[in-house]
């Protein structure tokens, strides 16, 4: 080896052990004072938890994409922020564009310590090398808190290996949420957008809700309505197709394709398993003819 090169080998060793050992010690040091020098803390339930706010009047879309975690979407009065319990620091990425929050919870070690996304290079910094790991025996969930106030336009989630819950929700936002290996739940959900539901592996149920175009592609599972709401009577058209299995509308089985249109429809909903599955409507409205039997 070089002497020039061996000395840069040097320094190199001596500034980082040096930066440890600052990190170290400025840890030390903010704990006995109280300062936070983290964007994770510890709870009084002792979970590992980070936090990201979402402004309420400035950030239109907001993009998840996780793996092996229940996802948790919730309406609330106050303020809108992301919840994440019991991640590894290094084990997710949060970058904010000029109207968009992203969050990436299948990063590597070295994608999320160092991010070249944006053109260039950037460093987290050394001290989240100290941070101490969640305990890995503590299950992780990740929760979504989203303000009435808010004007988030459009919410994009990709999850494989877990569940989805979307509850107490009104606010005017399109949903689009692709799941593998996973149920999704809609429950007290209102809004005049679309919701699209792409589940591979897994069941859809919505509940008390009324959303103005539902589609829903399903490999395979089962696919339940049960009414709330405009979801009754003669509010809701139907396009309600299965593969495999059975389409029943108010305890009536109707075959294996059913589409009917209101005339005086507030919401649509468009369901279509691609494999075997049962479709479930229950909207409290008369139950309709069930299919004349083909003739032999």
């Amino acid at each position: 080896m070089k002497p020039t090169s061996l000395i840069f080998l040097v320094l190199s060793v001596i500034l980082l052990v040096g930066g440890f050992m600052t990190c170290g010690i400025a840890k030390s040091m903010a704990a006995k004072q109280g300062i936070a020098i983290y964007d994770q803390e510890i709870d009084e339930a002792g979970d590992s938890v980070y936090t990201y706010n979402i402004s309420n009047d400035t950030i239109s879309k907001l993009a998840l994409t996780f793996s092996g975690v229940d996802v948790n979407i919730v309406g609330t009065k106050d303020k809108s922020y992301v919840e994440l319990k019991n991640f590894d620091v290094n084990s997710y990425r949060t970058s904010l564009g000029s109207s968009a929050v992203t969050v990436d919870g299948t990063v590597s070690f070295f994608s999320s310590m160092i991010d070249m996304s944006g053109g260039g290079i950037q460093f987290r910094g050394l001290r989240y090398f100290l941070l101490d790991k969640p305990d890995p025996k503590r299950p992780k969930a990740v929760n979504i808190y989203i303000s009435e106030t808010s004007e988030l336009k459009t919410l994009t989630l990709s999850l494989n290996k877990g569940n989805v819950t979307c509850k107490n929700l009104s606010n005017s936002l399109d949903y689009y949420l692709t799941v593998t290996n996973g149920n999704v739940t809609l429950d007290s959900i209102q809004t005049i957008s679309v919701a699209e539901l792409n589940v591979r592996g897994g069941n859809i149920t919505v509940q008390s809700s009324e959303i103005a175009t539902l589609n829903a592609v399903m490999d395979s599972g089962n696919f339940t309505v049960t009414a709330n709401g405009a979801y009754s009577g003669d509010l809701t058209s139907y396009d309600l197709k299965t593969a495999d299995g059975t389409v029943n509308v108010n305890t009536t089985n109707v075959g294996t394709d059913y589409k009917v249109t209101s005339a005086a429809q507030k919401c649509l909903i468009k369901v279509n398993i691609l494999t075997k599955g049962n479709v479930t409507v229950n909207d409290g409205g008369t139950p309709p003819p069930a299919p004349t039997p083909e003739e032999g």
